[in-house]
């Protein structure tokens, strides 16, 4: 059949279904009424079309009865009503009827049970599970023509469930069901292609099949063919029919959709509709989305976000783990648990992501337990190893921290142990160089205490004080007076450190009336030194206050 020819069958086929649904909508009631003249002359089909119109006008409990009343004299009625009862349609979920009723249509001969009985052994529902018991009766009803039971022998070796994984024979259940038309199939097998299981990765044949599936309404199909569109991903790139498949699926509910198109919507900047987009997705479960969701109101609404990242943490997001953990540990939003804080850091950090490695050195660090450093050190070098520039400055830290408490342990501290600083200084370059502006203060004062590579300790100092790090800034000002590293500039050296003090750091103010009193690089002060002592006490800067008390006993 040519296209042409399908595509006026399907409107066809359109065309007489909305002519259904229009004559159904303005019949309903008459249609009810002689189907329960049937039943009640105690017609089992009868009963059974009963059961189906009460399910489409939503009356669910009616149709649970007559689905029930249809059981005793028609075998189909029995996979309903375990329908019904598996999915708690006008009754209570319960898998043992479920099962009991799959059962019975099943021994009854009716094909469609015979799938439907197989994915209860499958999944344990209403019965222990047995994974060989399900692939023998979805050959069953392969061998029969159902197409269910052809997905659910694809299935079985798909995911390997009680056999060895093999998707060549999975193929070979999926393309038989595929052949037959099946939408569920054609995504069954469009993932086999996606992902190259067992055979070779094949894009151009799992687009089509998305293509399909999206085609004949499949939510699934959607949000994937909807990907391959917008990507443009062996099809042309089609944003505008990608979002119409988005939204198509959201209207059917799938909360994948939901989160697909929010996570377009963020890359385009539409935070208003991704944040709308997220909140539903996460309303319907979705775990990700639960964690975005939470990122984007947590200003507005800290309270909701923690419950949004709790939830997502036990739903197993790595990033709603360490966010939930950081919460827990600060007690912001939430009642402050630092065993909770730990244990949701330490499953975050399992799962190898840099951050995550990074939020858990950093809780170990603060503990001050010696077994907690230990394990901060493994752990933060973990982050520092797969390039995480804030877990190699911590790490220098932490090192430097050890190396001052082994050191304050020894009675008399050698110039090699106050020198050991190869290790974190190259931690500190190599985060420094990749853009923490901590780093680069910490590098530019190790390189001067060294006296190495002047230069780039200047040039460490300048980015960090452009970032707005004020001991970066001073010891810069400190070489421009010197000349070290740079052209000596003293005035400008002056008005940087004169500038630190001002923004706060009283060590500005002091080393600048240190500069005034010794007469370094400029003309010895005493008075102007004082004054700018006594900022700085005044700020509670130790050194000036200790200087000031000397000024008073010459003085005296």
């Amino acid at each position: 059949m040519s296209n042409k020819n399908k595509e006026y069958r399907k409107k066809n086929i359109d065309r007489i279904k909305e002519y259904q649904k229009e004559y159904y909508n303005n019949h309903h009631e008459e249609i009810l009424n002689y189907l329960k003249m049937a039943a009640q002359r105690g017609s089992g089909i009868g009963s059974f079309k009963l059961g189906q119109n009460y399910e489409r006008l939503g009356r669910e409990f009616e149709a649970f009865q007559a689905y029930r009343e249809a059981t005793k004299s028609y075998i189909p009625a029995h996979d309903e009503l375990g329908r019904l009862y598996q999915k708690g349609i006008g009754t209570i979920v319960s898998p043992e009827d479920a099962f009991t009723s799959y059962r019975r249509a099943y021994e009854g001969n009716h094909i469609p049970a015979i799938a439907h009985l197989g994915k209860c052994y499958e999944d344990g529902f209403g019965t222990p599970q047995n994974y060989g018991r399900a692939l023998e009766l979805y050959d069953e009803g392969t061998a029969k023509g159902d197409v269910d039971a052809m997905v659910g022998g694809g299935r079985i070796y798909v995911k390997g469930l009680g056999v060895d994984r093999n998707g060549e024979r999975a193929r070979e259940y999926f393309e038989k069901a595929v052949a037959k038309g099946n939408v569920e199939a054609h995504i069954e097998l469009a993932f086999v292609y996606e992902f190259g299981i067992d055979t070779k990765v094949d894009k151009a044949m799992s687009t089509g099949l998305f293509k399909f599936a999206a085609e004949h309404g499949n939510p699934i199909g959607m949000v994937w063919y909807a990907r391959k569109l917008i990507a443009g991903e062996n099809c042309k790139r089609d944003e505008d029919l990608g979002r119409e498949y988005l939204q198509k699926a959201i209207d059917l509910g799938d909360k994948d959709a939901m989160f697909e198109f929010a996570e377009l919507c963020y890359a385009r900047g539409n935070q208003a509709e991704a944040r709308r987009l997220y909140v539903m997705a996460a309303d319907k479960g979705h775990v990700d989305a639960m964690n975005n969701a939470a990122m984007m109101i947590i200003d507005e609404d800290p309270l909701h976000a923690v419950t949004l990242w709790a939830k997502a943490a036990e739903g197993g997001n790595t990033y709603a783990m360490m966010n939930y953990g950081l919460k827990l540990a600060e007690g912001r939003s939430c009642v402050r648990d630092l065993n909770l804080a730990r244990r949701w850091l330490r499953e975050a950090a399992d799962s190898g992501e840099p951050e995550a490695l990074f939020n858990y050195g950093v809780l170990l660090m603060s503990t001050g337990v010696a077994a907690d450093t230990d394990d901060a050190l493994r752990v933060l070098k973990a982050a520092a190893d797969k390039g995480h520039m804030y877990a190699m400055y911590n790490l220098a830290i932490l090192m430097l921290r050890l190396q001052e408490k082994q050191g304050e342990q020894q009675e008399v501290m050698d110039q090699d142990t106050l020198l050991n600083i190869e290790a974190p200084l190259e931690l500190l370059r190599s985060s420094a160089d990749r853009g923490c502006t901590q780093a680069m203060a910490m590098t530019a004062y190790f390189l001067m205490q060294k006296g190495e590579d002047l230069e780039s300790a200047a040039l460490y100092a300048k980015n960090a004080m452009q970032a707005g790090i004020l001991e970066a800034q001073l010891l810069y000002a400190t070489m421009l007076i010197a000349g070290k590293g740079v052209p000596q500039s003293v005035e400008e050296g002056i008005s940087l450190m004169i500038q630190c003090g001002d923004k706060g750091l009283s060590e500005g103010y002091y080393q600048y009336g240190r500069a005034l009193y010794d007469g370094f690089e400029m003309p010895k002060n005493l008075e102007k030194a004082k004054s700018y002592f006594m900022k700085a006490a005044e700020m509670g800067n130790e050194n000036a206050q200790l200087e000031m008390s000397t000024f008073n006993e010459s003085r005296a």
